[in-house]
């Protein structure tokens, strides 16, 4: 990357991640790390409901993560950068470097460690840092950075952002990310970007199910998505259909039950073949929600497992992640 260009974001020629550029070698380095059921019972049916939802919305933010080292001997030696983002990052790697790791962090590090590194990665403390999302605001409005791997001299640390917990599954693939960077980096590999090291540990990882994710190919996520975006647009025009369908249907059965009230006996009769015909339209409605609600539920899956495929190898970008319906 020109070095004419710090703090810029650019997207990585090896993996497609957005990246921070980083700023000249006279400054410390920053490498990129980086569904309940509609009825109608008949004449006797009070309400309708509809379960199919309709949203297709992106998730806010983008992911990214960074490796931020001090090339000075001295624990605190270095000059920060003049890059407000990579100073804000330098600082925050200061300010952790000597403070302990989050037990919950802790604990899990060393799992992940023992079952999938063979105890290899050395020890470092792994703390939950607040500070990480306003890294993430001050880069664009929706870049978010969920981890960051660094050290001050030979001292390394890993930094989690707490806002992570609310997505399931998200701390295993953030923490086993900053490990694979942590791992590159404690055998020499001091550039720790996502080239084709980093993406065979994490594959490797994923693999080995300390994570969730899933390898795809980028044709096999372009046609995920095409019927995505498709079966998206026919679960909305089949809504609105059933929403029209069933509105009518509300409508008639006043006027069946109103036909009734004021009939006679033998006008009662007449209307019995035209109430034999509305409840056989209300089974074929209720039929059709049960189709519509099956059709939710395996939208819903693929879009898990898309999303699973977008996690992989590099982590999650949650600007390109699809939403779940919901009722």
């Amino acid at each position: 990357m020109p070095a004419a260009r710090p703090g810029a974001v650019v997207e990585c020629p090896l993996c497609g991640h957005r990246n921070v550029c980083p700023a000249i070698r006279s400054t410390p380095e920053v490498h990129p790390g980086g569904r309940p059921p509609g009825s109608l019972a008949g004449l006797a049916a009070s309400s309708w409901s509809w379960t199919i939802g309709v949203s297709l919305a992106a998730l806010a933010g983008c992911c990214a993560w960074f490796l931020l080292s001090s090339k000075a001997s001295g624990e605190g030696g270095g000059v920060p950068p003049s890059d407000p983002v990579q100073a804000r990052q330098y600082q925050i790697l200061h300010q952790d470097i000597d403070q302990p790791g989050d037990p919950e962090l802790m604990t899990l590090f060393q799992t992940i460690n023992r079952g999938h590194f063979a105890g290899r990665l050395p020890a470092m403390a792994v703390r939950w840092e607040p500070a990480l999302a306003a890294i993430g605001a001050g880069v664009s409005d929706d870049f978010t950075l969920e981890g960051m791997f660094g050290h001050v001299g030979k001292k390394p640390i890993i930094l989690i952002n707490p806002a992570i917990r609310a997505t399931a599954g998200a701390l295993d693939r953030v923490l086993c990310h900053e490990m694979v960077h942590a791992y590159l980096y404690s055998i020499g590999d001091d550039t720790t970007n996502h080239g084709p090291a980093f993406k065979a540990e994490l594959k490797r990882l994923s693999s080995e199910g300390a994570f969730e994710g899933i390898a795809a190919t980028d044709d096999e996520k372009t046609e995920l998505r095409a019927w995505l975006d498709a079966e998206s647009a026919r679960l909305d025009a089949d809504r609105k259909e059933v929403d029209e369908v069933g509105a009518a249907i509300a409508t008639e059965r006043e006027e069946i039950a109103r036909a009734l009230a004021l009939a006679s006996e033998s006008g009662a009769a007449a209307l019995e073949q035209r109430r034999d015909e509305f409840n056989q339209r209300v089974i074929e409605l209720n039929a059709r929600i049960d189709r519509g609600r099956d059709a939710l539920a395996h939208f819903n899956d693929e879009v898990a497992r898309y999303n699973l495929m977008l996690s992989y190898p590099d982590g999650m970008d949650e600007a390109a992640t699809v939403q779940k319906k919901v009722k």
